[in-house]
């Protein structure tokens, strides 16, 4: 049972207290999609200034460098595991087309009979 607020724990002494914790806003975060704290967005994964003249800013904290670091593994694996599904769909692909080739020469090739045709 859930307490609502505004009741006394005195009330329901013998029943277990369950919160719901949620970070400041995360009924508003988890309506829109959101993650329930600063994981990703704008204010975490872009820079704290930029230049008037075009240039990039670089790195300018350590949780962003980490950030970056960790994304760049991830895209990496991402890659690799998508190559090698690639891969494996093509051999399942080249295993198919043997067997039809080989049930197709198995059915144009049928049993010869034996002996002649020609009875005397």
């Amino acid at each position: 049972m859930i307490l609502k607020p505004g009741v006394s724990r005195a009330l329901f002494p013998k029943l277990p207290l369950k919160c719901i914790g949620r970070f400041a806003g995360g009924v508003f975060r988890a309506r829109r999609g959101l993650p329930p704290s600063n994981e990703w967005g704008p204010l975490t994964d872009l820079p704290d200034y930029s230049f008037l003249d075009g240039r990039v800013p670089k790195v300018t904290t350590v949780g962003q460098r980490m950030r970056l670091i960790k994304q760049y593994e991830m895209t990496k694996q991402i890659v690799t595991l998508s190559s090698e599904l690639n891969e494996a769909n093509k051999r399942l692909l080249e295993k198919q087309d043997e067997e039809t080739r080989r049930i197709k020469a198995l059915s144009e090739s049928p049993l010869k009979k034996k002996g002649s045709e020609k009875l005397v």
